[in-house]
């Protein structure tokens, strides 16, 4: 139940989740794992999606480029740059009279220039907080996307908001896929012995075909794809011995 559902690949009938052969599966030593070549089905399969996702995440990026305002939020600096510059430099010329009246003797003249850059000072300050407002204004409008989970937010999202995309399904799902695909590919399962290696190999790509081949989903496959559907907790299989 995420926006990434459509991109599983049909099966028929749906798919099983049995803790039974979870356990069981947990159960077997590396080796006989290995024997299945379940692990690296995992790995295919995961790969290719994966690599789906990135695909979009990238066509997503250009799509949310050209619909955000490049530059807006720097246009406005220069038109008051100057003016910020010019503000600055009469401050510290300010600073350095009164600094120099002080030293002469000149209370007076040194208290009036000190309270004249403090004015300075505010206004500088007021220019600098538009220019932050502008650029906040700006940000919000601007849109980001996650390069995980494809999600979409604005530029300026507080951490409370990011919180609660990482929060969410969508998210910790495609977070979840990446950690295991790395964990598998630093792994590197074997295909699994000669008997189980044929389903191994063609699994993946005839599910993302299955819905072009005579039979619509599942096509009328007779090599035993039946009831051994994918437990998505185990990593395995129902029917076939392994989670």
């Amino acid at each position: 139940n995420t926006k990434s559902e459509g991109m599983l690949p049909p099966v028929s009938p749906p798919l099983v989740q049995d803790d039974k052969l979870k356990e069981a599966w947990d159960k077997l030593t590396q080796a006989e794992k290995d024997r299945y070549g379940f692990e690296h089905e995992l790995l295919v399969f995961l790969e290719d999606m994966v690599s789906e996702m990135d695909r979009r995440i990238e066509a997503t990026k250009v799509r949310v480029a050209a619909q955000n305002e490049p530059g807006e939020a720097e246009q406005m600096v220069p038109e008051v740059a100057e003016q910020i510059q010019g503000l600055k430099d009469q401050i510290q010329e300010l600073q350095v009279k009164a600094e120099l009246m002080g030293e002469q003797g000149e209370v007076d003249q040194s208290l009036a220039l000190n309270e004249e850059a403090e004015k300075l000072t505010a206004q500088k300050a007021e220019l600098e907080g538009q220019v932050e407002a502008r650029r906040q204004q700006v940000l919000s409008r601007r849109q980001v996307v996650c390069p995980v989970s494809g999600l979409i937010h604005a530029a300026n999202d507080p951490e409370s908001r990011i919180a609660e995309l990482h929060a969410g399904r969508q998210y910790r799902g495609w977070k979840a896929m990446r950690d295991r695909l790395k964990e598998l590919k630093d792994k590197r399962p074997p295909r699994g012995a000669p008997e189980f290696a044929s389903h191994v190999r063609t699994r993946v790509t005839r599910e993302r075909g299955a819905g072009d081949r005579p039979g619509g989903p599942g096509g009328g496959d007779d090599r035993g794809y039946g009831p051994g559907k994918y437990d998505d907790r185990g990593g395995g299989y129902g029917g076939r011995g392994g989670g």
